[in-house]
């Protein structure tokens, strides 16, 4: 059982108030009192947070109530603050597992959490939000202004077609379109539903948020997956003051994870703890990052960093790394250093070249999008596609100090991240320059081969699918709005 002890006194009483008024711990005060009576998704939830107990001095195994019911009906604001923050951990793992509103993968009900937290309160669609979910291509900084007729209460409808066109911002959406979109929109609906019986979250029609209460227990209580924190019960989400006392290691492995807002504000407070220490821990955690299908995603923490608060010697002890030697070379040119370049391997001259391609590939690939829609987005076989010169510009401008070229860089970023590049190596199969096109093909060709030895390796051993989660290839059709 959590005690939390980390808000203020006034924070602490309101959030208090705010549990007691949800109609979650209203059901689960009733089940105490009758859980014969209680559905079993109720008792499930009791007995994960402890209010309930199976007897093991009755061969039937009789509900009894647990430690976590005095806490319930007397404890103190701390204690019964650690119970919200358990219920909404319990809440949101049986909501992953239950056949309705199971996750597509791990954390998926957790981000969107995070989401609407990093959101600040503004209000969201669950028309929008679903296609989002179901990949299709909803321009991110569209701002849709309809008027969403939909039910304020009772089960969830998905808007008309031209009502969803606006809010997704897809024009000429059909019954079909909506009829494909449903079962998602369904489940998130649902998922939201669910929180709200604990007050996290609340929706009328179309529309949801966080409550304040939802705000309350996610700023209090910093979600970590129990897999980076094995001291941590599983039920439990470790408060702030948890997270700080943690190692550098735990932290990034975590962090991953997280939306940027969230991994910013908790990076930047554990560094500001600890001083120059801190800075060295937490960089040597990010250089010690294994390779695999992770790496790009812990190495992309280093751009939520406040670099310039780092001690100059923290980023000139990583100039040796093997993988973020460049990374820290550039950091410190960045501040205005000088960054000692004979210092640095060129596999992390490769690595952080991987990265900037990513990067610039991405944006052309969302102007592309925008500029021309998505059936066009793959483009044509040997087409150059307009936005895309920027990444072309990009590499030959780091081709002509290269070692062997072109087709030597293009090598090296194969063997740089080989889980991260290959959309890179795709796009610049399309290079105007022949070479460098061929080589790209042949890489991204041999990297494709590799990765679908590795899934073949992986299912083979793999259990069945799980129950709700959908099978490869499901939504393939309509390109037209996919990313």
């Amino acid at each position: 059982m959590t005690t939390y002890a980390g808000c203020s006194p006034r924070c602490l009483d309101a959030l208090v108030g705010a549990l007691r008024a949800a109609p979650l711990l209203r059901s689960l005060t009733a089940a105490l009192d009758s859980p014969q009576t209680a559905d079993e998704p109720l008792i499930r939830l009791a007995l994960a947070v402890g209010l309930l107990l199976e007897s093991p001095d009755t061969p039937d195994g009789a509900l009894i109530e647990g430690p976590a019911a005095v806490v319930l009906r007397e404890g103190a604001p701390g204690e019964l603050a650690g119970l919200g923050l358990d219920l909404l951990g319990s809440l949101l793992a049986q909501l992953a597992e239950d056949e309705e509103s199971a996750e597509e993968y791990r954390g998926q009900h957790l981000s969107k959490l995070y989401f609407l937290y990093q959101e600040a309160g503004t209000a969201q669609s669950v028309a929008r939000q679903a296609a989002q979910r179901d990949a299709w291509a909803v321009p991110p900084s569209y701002n849709p202004a309809a008027d969403v007729r939909t039910p304020a209460s009772g089960p969830y409808e998905l808007p008309d077609p031209e009502t969803l066109s606006a809010l997704t911002g897809q024009p000429g959406l059909t019954e079909d379109d909506r009829a494909e979109l449903r079962p998602v929109a369904a489940v998130l609906a649902r998922v939201i539903d669910r929180l709200a019986g604990l007050g996290v979250t609340e929706r009328t029609g179309d529309t949801f948020t966080l409550t304040p209460l939802g705000h309350a227990l996610l700023r209090e209580g910093l979600f970590l997956g129990t897999a980076n924190l094995p001291d941590i019960d599983p039920d439990t989400f470790p408060t702030e003051e948890v997270v700080r006392a943690g190692d550098g290691g735990r932290l990034v492995a975590a962090a991953q994870w997280w939306p940027s807002g969230a991994a910013r504000k908790t990076l930047g407070d554990w560094l500001s703890g600890r001083g120059a220490d801190g800075w060295s821990e937490l960089l040597a955690a990010l250089a010690d990052t294994p390779a695999g299908p992770d790496a790009a995603r812990r190495r992309a923490l280093l751009g939520l960093l406040d670099a310039a608060a780092a001690p100059v010697p923290a980023w000139e002890t990583l100039l040796d790394d093997p993988v973020l030697g460049e990374h820290a070379a550039h950091t410190l040119r960045t501040l205005g250093h000088r960054a000692d370049s004979t210092r640095v391997p060129e596999a992390a001259r490769a690595t952080y070249l991987a990265d900037r391609f990513e990067e610039v590939r991405l944006i052309a690939a969302l102007a592309h999008r925008m500029a021309e829609g998505p059936d066009t987005a793959d483009g044509g076989e040997g087409e150059v596609m307009e936005p895309y010169h920027a990444l072309y510009a990009a590499f030959d401008e780091a081709a002509a100090g290269w070692p062997g070229g072109g087709q030597a860089l293009v090598t090296a970023l194969a063997v740089a991240d080989p889980y991260e590049v290959p959309p890179v190596l795709e796009q610049l199969s399309r290079h105007p320059h022949t070479a460098v096109a061929e080589e790209a093909w042949r890489a991204a060709r041999t990297l494709r081969a590799e990765a679908h030895a590795r899934s073949t390796g992986r299912a083979k051993g793999a259990k069945t699918a799980s129950r709700g989660r959908p099978q490869a290839g499901k939504r393939q059709k309509k390109k037209r709005k996919r990313h």
